[in-house]
Parts: structure tokens; C-alpha cells; sequence
């Protein structure tokens, strides 16, 4: 591992690989620092503060993370996979490329974060907040996302098929060329969404509010089920 600065600082530049086995940090300070390519293996480091920490590439698979703190990371290529990460605070993070494979991510927070090509499939974000973040090209496919927030969040391009959406906000969300293919909006909220080229086939959109949603031509519903959706002031010109 590196040395510690004379205050008992992290170092400002990325340190060889670290390795963290079986280790007990709870509530532990890992403010500013750096620690690219760390590897936390079976440690509990809940409660614990990483913001602004340079992380890219570290492995957190198995650990527990609850009530972490990540504000302002940087988190690219970091792999979460299998992680119990309830309540953590990812706002402004940059997690391109991250894996949070079969995560658990309950009442978790992300605003103004970069989730670029992040692997979700399998992971549960029941009541998460997601919030103006960017999901393009990231994996959600049988993500649990009910009774999320997703507002103003861009999922371009993004894979969400078989996604648990029931009860989810996507005020404002951009889906464009999504694939939403067998997805479950029951009674979701999508009001002005951008559903330009989306793949909603054999979706699940009852009760859903498409009110001034934008669609294309390309967007598809094929056997979707629209009952008592709302579709006032949807638009087909784009």
C-alpha cells in the first residue's frame, strides 16, 4: 500500500492495487482519497464516506456498503456486483462503465451522476432516487425500479427489458431507443417523456400516464397493455 502523506492523508495520485480482506470500516473517513483499483473483499465498510475519492476500477463485490456516502467519486469501471448498498449517496458520482450487477440498492441516491454503459440487470433500486442522471447505454435489464424516482434521468439507447417499473417516476425522462420489451410501468408516471423509437412490445402499461409524452413512429407497442393508460396530449410528429 502507499504511504500516508505527514498529516495522515491519502495520496492525490492512484496508489498500486490495494487489498482489504475481512476488515471491519465502518464509519471509516476515505474522503479525497485515492484508491484506484482497491480490492474490498467480504468487508463491511457501511457508513462510511468516500466522497470525492478517486475509486476507478475497485472491487466491492460481496461487501456491505449501507448508508455509504460516494458523493462527488469517481467510480468508473468500479464493480459493486452482488453488494448490499442500501441508502448510499452516489449524487454527482461518475460510475461509467460500473457494475452494480444484483446489487441491493434500496432507498439509494443519485443525482447529476453518470451511470454511462453501467451494468443494473438484476439489481434492486426499490425507491431509489435517480434523478438527472444519465443512463445511457447502461444495462437495466430485470432491474427492480419500483417506486423509484427517474425524473429528468436519460436512458438513451438503454436495455430495460423485463425492468419492475410499477409505481416509478419518469417525469421528463428521456427513453429514446430504449427497450422497454415485457417491462412492468403499472401506473407509473411518464408525463413529457421522450418515447421516441422506445420498445415497449408485450409491456405491462396499465394504469400508466403518458400525458404529453413524445413518440415516433418507431416507438412500439405491440401487444404493450394500455388499459386506462393516459394518453392526453401525446405527440406523434417527431
Amino acid at each position: 500500500p502507499a504511504e500516508l502523506g505527514p498529516r495522515g492523508e491519502y495520496p492525490n495520485t492512484c496508489a498500486p492495487e490495494w487489498r482489504v480482506s475481512n476488515a471491519d470500516l465502518t464509519s471509516a473517513n476515505f474522503r479525497s482519497s485515492a484508491l484506484c483499483d482497491t480490492v474490498f473483499e467480504n468487508t463491511s465498510v457501511s457508513f462510511a464516506y468516500f466522497s470525492s475519492s478517486t475509486l476507478a476500477r475497485a472491487d466491492f463485490r460481496t461487501c456491505s456498503l449501507v448508508y455509504t456516502t460516494f458523493f462527488n467519486a469517481l467510480l468508473e469501471g468500479a464493480d459493486f456486483s452482488n453488494t448490499q448498498m442500501n441508502g448510499v449517496n452516489l449524487v454527482r458520482a461518475d460510475a461509467r462503465n460500473a457494475s452494480f450487477s444484483r446489487a441491493a440498492m434500496l432507498l439509494s441516491a443519485a443525482s447529476n451522476s453518470d451511470f454511462t454503459s453501467a451494468d443494473f440487470s438484476f439489481t434492486n433500486l426499490y425507491r431509489a432516487t435517480l434523478v438527472n442522471s444519465s443512463f445511457i447505454l447502461a444495462n437495466l435489464s430485470h432491474a427492480r425500479l419500483a417506486s423509484s424516482t427517474l425524473d429528468h434521468s436519460d436512458f438513451t439507447s438503454a436495455a430495460l427489458p423485463v425492468a419492475l417499473l410499477q409505481s416509478a417516476s419518469l417525469a421528463s425522462a428521456t427513453l429514446t431507443s430504449s427497450t422497454l420489451t415485457a417491462a412492468n410501468l403499472n401506473a407509473a408516471t411518464l408525463p413529457n417523456a421522450n418515447l421516441s423509437g422506445t420498445d415497449l412490445r408485450y409491456a405491462n402499461l396499465v394504469n400508466a400516464i403518458l400525458e404529453n409524452a413524445t413518440l415516433s413512429p418507431t416507438t412500439t407497442f405491440r401487444r404493450a397493455n394500455l388499459t386506462n393508460a393516459v394518453l392526453r396530449g401525446v405527440d406523434l410528429t417527431s
